[in-house]
């Protein structure tokens, strides 16, 4: 057992535990439908030795003279709950209930693994963990060294742990400058609502699922080659306009997340690597789709070109004062996921995407859309 500092990211997600232990809006993972013969012991054991390679899923918390500090435990056998579901919208129930339960950061490092049992060759494997060990690219790597191991493939050592990147940027703080200006006097979005704010915001929250046609997805890349873009900007700039025909604002702020794994070996890291970038949208004048798409492409550019700013530096650079009916800097996210190169997360056994049922809500409005294979 060994101990550290925390990053950035990472104390905010623990004063934020600290305020409200029982909230889960913070929790992340991932749900799969498996149909084949799986094995559920080689499966126990693959997670047993993955874990066993990153030290942030092995972490937990404490506070040390009031300051937080990481706890990496040593490797142990790691359990998968087994249970069983009488139907798919059962299944769905349980992940629900997994997906929402809060972990207690202090106790044990926060990773929950289930398998529900639908019928000898119909499983549903739920991983939850929380955002303060992982982030979204977390989870490729995690997908990709399980099925590796639960086929009996070797793999290398992985080049860096989560606590060797926490210690390389030690206290350093990059400058906030070029982003103070772009986001001074930015007004916060003020979205049609059908009950009062509250005066302290609650993370509950529900999702609406939808799933975009074939044609469509392919006239948004077909668009985005047109316009020497990616699809993710397509896509930002269409919640842009959204926002601004609902809002009636022209000027309003949007968060996306940021890998911030700018360096190759940061590649395989697990860990809490992923920053939010603030982008400012300006519609003003009303511009053409492609004008603004222009528009849209440069701001994310110049946001990509400029170094991360831990999020609480950048509100204490800016000056804003906290309010506790929203979210600072920006009230609506937007992000595009992808699941990698790996179709299926275990080989072997045919595998589609099942409802996370994660219903808590960090912001007034949040956008995820996700490429699959």
């Amino acid at each position: 057992m060994k101990t550290g500092p925390l990053s950035f990211g990472q104390q905010r997600l623990w004063f934020l535990h600290q305020f409200d232990p029982k909230d889960p809006s913070h929790n992340a993972g991932y749900a799969y439908r498996l149909r084949g013969a799986l094995d559920v012991a080689a499966l126990e054991a693959a997670f047993t030795a993955v874990v066993a390679r990153h030290e942030a899923l092995r972490t937990r918390f404490t506070a040390e003279d009031g300051e937080p500090r990481a706890v990496v435990e040593d490797p142990a056998p790691v359990a998968v709950e087994l249970t069983e579901a009488e139907s798919a919208g059962h299944a769905e129930l349980v992940v629900a209930a997994r997906a929402n339960t809060p972990f207690d950061l202090t106790a044990e490092p926060p990773l929950r693994i289930t398998v529900v049992r639908l019928g000898p060759a119909d499983h549903v494997l739920c991983v939850v963990t929380h955002h303060i060990n992982s982030d979204g690219w977390s989870f490729n790597v995690l997908r990709d060294e399980v099925a590796a191991h639960y086929a009996g493939q070797p793999l290398p050592e992985p080049p860096l742990q989560y606590g060797d990147v926490v210690a390389a940027a030690g206290d350093t703080q990059a400058d906030p400058g070029w982003w103070v200006g772009q986001l001074a006097g930015a007004p916060d979005l003020e979205l049609p609502t059908d009950r009062p704010r509250p005066a302290e915001r609650t993370t509950e929250g529900g999702d609406v699922r939808f799933e975009l046609t074939a044609e469509l997805a392919d006239a948004v890349r077909a668009l985005a080659k047109q316009a020497r873009c990616t699809p993710y900007m397509v896509l930002l700039a269409a919640y842009q306009v959204l926002l601004a025909r609902h809002s009636g604002q022209p000027d309003f702020c949007v968060g996306t997340p940021a890998a911030g794994r700018g360096r190759p070996e940061l590649e395989r890291v697990v860990g809490y690597l992923s920053t939010t970038m603030v982008l400012r949208c300006d519609l003003s004048g009303d511009p053409a789709f492609s004008d603004l798409l222009r528009a849209t492409r440069r701001t994310v550019l110049a946001g990509l070109a400029h170094p991360d700013v831990p999020f609480e530096q950048l509100v204490g650079a800016l000056g804003v004062e906290r309010d506790l009916s929203r979210t600072p800097l920006y009230q609506a996210m937007f992000a595009l996921h992808t699941h990698g190169t790996v179709a299926e997360p275990l080989p072997g056994l045919d595998a589609e995407p099942f409802p996370f049922g994660w219903h808590s809500a960090r912001t007034d409005l949040s956008l995820d859309l996700y490429e699959q294979p």
